[in-house]
């Protein structure tokens, strides 16, 4: 059986080699660290439904290999976060440099290994549940930015071209501090609820902290969120009672009509029948409490804009009509990673304010820009109730 230690030995001489310098030459005058996951994806049938999750193999730093998070920042020492286009080049040179090795078998050794421990992984799968494919893959990533990958076989040069870690990807990913955003200056923000607004410029007043050079690192970032967060939730209170009629009238027709649906999902998709029977749940707290229903967290503002502005995903339920009436596939399409997104953030909202650390100013930014666009997301929907 192939163990997490094995992979992390291979990677440990590959940093050593030479043939490393260029890169590492880069991510030091850059203070970049690179993470290394493996990525499972887990087909549950032969339809699009998967199983995802990630495993953090080692953190690699300056020629050194970190096994856990908490590890590698005893050592880290944190610097102001470089201008937006220098991270974009960076990026980009580090992500082609690793393409280059990759054509030169740097990386075959990992690569076999990966592929070894797929074929192991597959088998415990299939004993353990009813699957119909397994993907694992390992995933480079800085900033949380993946900008290279080994999916556990030879790739062909076509294969090799078509990875996509262009300028405009890493453009349209990157967060850096000469580009965070001040929620109070963008056009949406006259439209939010004064009690939203008060939270913004609550945690405004925290994120000059975080240009702060003379703080080297904190040990957790999660207080810089906890505002946003709040005012995210106000905002999802505020959707709901704009379009509380027809929420409340599409919850009745879930709540007689959904049980079936999650029935059949129960045999071919556990995931599914989670989240049908969530929808179900609020739907029964939403006819319960009327307009006082408060959502907890902001969890159910996936459940909003997913299933009752929309009515694409609830096809089966005859005549259901949502609170957006109009044909949107163009927006769902649009928007169809932040919405899924949107359930994390909920998860993650839950473990943020009651367990989790956020461990490093790269992952609050990712979560704040989710939040950002979250509302954005919402000041939409608000002007179809006008």
């Amino acid at each position: 059986m192939i163990e997490k230690i094995e992979f992390i030995e291979l990677i440990k001489k590959l940093v050593k080699k030479n043939d490393y310098d260029e890169i590492c030459n880069i991510a030091k005058e850059g203070n970049y660290s690179i993470e290394m996951f493996l990525d499972n994806y887990v087909w549950l049938d032969n339809s699009s439904n998967t199983e995802t999750n990630e495993i953090l193999l080692a953190i690699i730093y300056d020629r050194n290999v970190y096994l856990s998070r908490s590890e590698f920042r005893e050592i880290y020492k944190s610097k102001p976060i470089q201008n937006k286009n220098l991270v974009v080049d960076d990026l980009i040179n580090i992500s082609k440099k690793m393409i280059f090795l990759y054509r030169l078998n740097y990386f075959t050794a990992v690569e076999k290994m990966l592929f070894d421990y797929i074929t192991e992984q597959e088998e415990n799968y299939k004993q353990l549940y009813s699957i119909h494919g397994l993907t694992i893959d390992i995933s480079f990533r800085i900033n949380g930015i993946e900008i290279f990958n080994i999916n556990g076989q030879d790739a062909t040069e076509e294969e090799i071209q078509e990875i996509g870690y262009n300028y405009e990807y890493f453009k349209d990913k990157i967060r850096a501090s000469s580009d965070l955003i001040d929620i109070s200056q963008i056009e949406y923000y006259s439209k939010l609820s004064v009690d939203a607004k008060y939270f913004i410029q609550a945690g405004n007043q925290y994120l000059s902290l975080l240009q702060d050079t003379s703080i080297s690192i904190f040990n957790d970032y999660s207080p810089f969120i906890l505002d946003f967060l709040k005012a995210l939730e106000i905002e999802t209170k505020e959707l709901y009672l704009l379009f509380y009629e027809s929420i409340f009238n599409s919850a009745n027709n879930i709540s007689k009509d959904i049980n079936y649906q999650i029935q059949l999902a129960t045999e071919s998709d556990y995931f599914q029948k989670e989240e049908l029977q969530y929808l179900l749940n609020l739907s029964k707290q939403i006819l319960k409490f009327r307009k006082n229903y408060s959502p907890s967290g902001i969890k159910p503002l996936y459940y909003f804009i997913k299933y009752y502005a929309f009515n694409n995903n609830l096809k089966f339920i005859e005549n259901y009509s949502s609170f957006i009436s109009q044909s949107n596939d163009s927006f769902l399409e649009k928007n169809n990673n932040l919405i899924s997104r949107l359930k994390n953030i909920g998860d993650l909202r839950n473990k943020t304010i009651h367990s989790n650390l956020i461990g490093s100013k790269e992952e609050f930014l990712m979560m704040y820009y989710d939040i950002v666009v979250a509302l954005q997301l919402i000041s939409i929907l608000k002007k179809y109730a006008l």
